[in-house]
């Protein structure tokens, strides 16, 4: 079987060959700036929860997706 699996972007819901996060490659860039930024605030604030860890700017469902998809680890989920 070759040719790309494709699957619907999480974020702006069009078609797209998978990558990361099953974001698009108009996303994905999005995402890991959210990720590096979220990445950074808990590793300095090492107790910090979800709700927390927004004051980043990223959303609490974005980084609820982080947690899912195990990118990071946060204290309390």
């Amino acid at each position: 079987m070759t040719g790309s699996h494709k699957v619907w972007c999480d974020d702006c819901g069009k078609l797209t060959p998978k990558m990361g996060a099953g974001l698009c490659a108009d996303c994905f860039p999005g995402y890991h700036d959210d990720y590096l930024n979220v990445r950074q605030y808990v590793k300095e604030s090492q107790e910090a929860t979800v709700m927390e860890t927004s004051v980043t700017g990223v959303t609490i469902d974005r980084i609820r997706k982080m947690v899912r998809e195990r990118a990071i680890s946060i204290k309390g989920t």
